[in-house]
């Protein structure tokens, strides 16, 4: 029937639904922090692989001056369409012109997968950054309970773009060896969270990790 949305699309929009409200609980908290003296800032946040802006513009609307970068043309034409931030059209793995210790935080939210070259990334976050800057990864989780159950079917193995995978361990490992500390590093099921019971095994779908820059 027209109007109604496939299965497929509604599972996306609940994908990108619960990925919004974990980061706008992340960034809210971060803001508190941040502006919790007497004098109040904006703080720079960058979007890396912005997308079509969904996170820029809720970063917008919680007040951050808001910065995105993504390879995709028509991506940086489509978060146009919602978002003021300043968009930029790079591949990040080349490298970026923004000064050292800019950022207040850096999203890299289902991207580090996509790359060839994490650790040249993860280190140019690491000098945009500033001192005790947050740095938000979410990547698809290798160890996955539905990779164990059905791999087969298992999509983040299956994705033809995806180049790389990480499980909970090895990338705070990588992480912890590029001039980061972990504040968590936790899997959850961002279409299914009555399983969330089982992060504490890290079988979830999804790695989210919160990491600062050491000072």
């Amino acid at each position: 029937m027209r109007g109604l949305k496939r299965g497929d699309e509604l599972l996306k929009d609940r994908y990108i639904s619960r990925r919004i409200d974990i980061v706008r609980k992340i960034l809210i908290g971060e803001l508190m922090r941040i502006n919790k003296g007497e004098s109040r800032k904006q703080p720079k946040i960058l979007d890396i692989g912005c997308g079509s802006g969904q996170f820029l513009r809720l970063a917008e609307e919680l007040g951050f001056e808001c910065y995105g970068i993504d390879v995709s043309e028509a991506a940086i034409a489509e978060a146009a369409k919602v978002t003021k931030a300043k968009l930029i059209r790079k591949d990040i793995q080349e490298g970026s012109e923004f000064p050292d210790e800019y950022f207040d935080v850096c999203l890299c939210l289902e991207v580090l997968e996509h790359l060839r070259r994490v650790v040249d990334v993860l280190c140019e976050i690491n000098r945009i950054l500033k001192p005790d800057g947050l740095l938000i990864i979410s990547t698809p989780n290798a160890n996955s309970l539905q990779r164990i159950i059905s791999p087969s079917k298992n999509s983040c193995v299956n994705d033809p773009q995806h180049l790389l995978l990480f499980t909970p361990f090895t990338l705070s490992f990588l992480i912890s060896r590029l001039g980061f500390k972990i504040e968590k590093c936790e899997t959850y099921f961002v279409t299914l969270p009555f399983l969330n019971i089982l992060k504490m095994l890290n079988l979830g779908g999804t790695i989210l990790l919160i990491t600062r820059k050491q000072m």
